[in-house]
């Protein structure tokens, strides 16, 4: 039976549903093995570690273009526009 279809069958009343304490207590949830958990969390963190350095990467040009815009806009730096 499916997790949410497990649950309705479980809860109480029409116009609050409630589950009891006890029925959740007892409600097993299904995990994979052990050594798969392991690989899930490993490729979890290296996407983690992949974000961050994204994210500081992105920061990085962020900067870098606030401060060729600024040397743009004060005329400290001039580029060619070809027509």
């Amino acid at each position: 039976m499916l997790t949410s279809q497990k649950f309705e069958s479980l809860s109480m009343g029409s116009t609050f549903k409630a589950i009891r304490k006890e029925e959740v207590e007892n409600f097993q949830i299904p995990l994979p093995p052990l050594p798969e958990q392991r690989r899930i969390a490993e490729i979890l963190s290296a996407v983690d570690r992949k974000l961050e350095l994204e994210r500081r990467r992105k920061e990085k040009l962020e900067r870098m273009k606030k401060g060729l815009m600024n040397e743009l806009l004060t005329g400290r730096k001039r580029m060619k526009v070809e027509e």
